[in-house]
């Protein structure tokens, strides 16, 4: 769960060092999420590294009132 709790200490130290309140407010997952594509050219995501899925990131980082984006491209 490396990934996860890296990503969520990223999100809190956003807010905890006024980042968020000065407008900073995009977290963007920029790479080591994806697992592979498939033959579809879908990407899915490590489940090894986001257990819960990304949805769950994505949650947590909108509860703490960011915005979340991912890098998908090819």
């Amino acid at each position: 769960m490396w990934p996860l709790a890296k990503a969520r200490q990223a999100v809190d130290a956003m807010v905890a060092t006024g980042l968020a309140a000065a407008g900073y407010q995009y977290v963007n997952l920029d790479d080591c999420w994806q697992l592979t594509r498939d033959s579809q050219g879908i990407i899915h995501p490590d489940p090894q590294a986001f257990p819960s899925g990304i949805s769950a990131l994505a949650d947590y980082v909108h509860s703490r009132k960011l915005k979340f984006s991912l890098y998908s491209g090819t």
